[in-house]
């Protein structure tokens, strides 16, 4: 693992795999995809570049296969505790965003 400081932009910003395996490097998805978690939907579903307000400082640990190829439930339900727990942290507003400046 390099040192934050000598990361890319790319390693900044990247969705890392939490699981033990690696991905076939080829993700067939079907979406949209409906789910319930604990009572909660979700939908996961492509989006285009213009659905993006902003870049939250936020770091969350998505497993990617998972979700993506397997699509685990369990992995789901992580995820959608994890966006929970924050909407929980900042009530009625976005959590803070990535400075646009110090973006290279």
């Amino acid at each position: 693992m390099t040192r934050k400081s000598s990361r890319g932009l790319e390693d900044e910003y990247s969705v890392a795999g939490r699981g033990s395996r690696k991905g076939t490097g080829i993700i067939k998805v079907s979406f949209p995809y409906y789910g319930t978690s604990g009572g909660t939907g979700y939908v996961a579903m492509e989006v285009d570049a213009n659905g993006f307000v902003n870049i939250c400082k936020l770091k969350m640990q998505v497993d990617t296969v998972r979700l993506l190829e397997d699509v685990s439930a369990a992995a789901y339900s992580l995820t959608v505790q994890q966006l929970l727990q924050i909407e929980k942290d900042y009530p009625d507003q976005d959590p803070p965003s990535v400075d646009p400046k110090g973006v290279r």
